[in-house]
């Protein structure tokens, strides 16, 4: 049995087309890149804003409970703002 082996291609001495291959390679790449990462940005800058609603919200009911505190309370009302607390801690968390 005979192996009968191919020739090998002859490579230019100039690589000339293939660096142009490469380059076109890596700025393909450096493209998709920056597209991820301006994905990235826009899904963290989402996620920011959400978080700053919500703290909002949070500080305002938490100011609303403590005008409620600093006037006279009975031992009912104190119960009744933590079910208050509570129950907006659950909605938060929720959405």
């Amino acid at each position: 049995m005979t192996v009968h082996s191919l020739p090998l291609p002859s490579v230019p001495s100039s690589a000339t087309p293939l660096r142009g291959f490469w380059d076109a390679v890596q700025q393909h790449q450096s493209a998709a890149i920056a597209d991820c990462a301006t994905s990235l940005c826009r899904g963290l800058d989402g996620m920011w804003k959400a978080q700053a609603h919500t703290v909002q919200a949070v500080a305002q009911r938490h100011a609303a409970i403590a005008e409620k505190l600093k006037g006279p309370c009975t031992p009912c009302d104190l119960v009744a703002l933590q079910t208050e607390w509570l129950q907006f801690g659950m909605e938060s968390a929720v959405q």
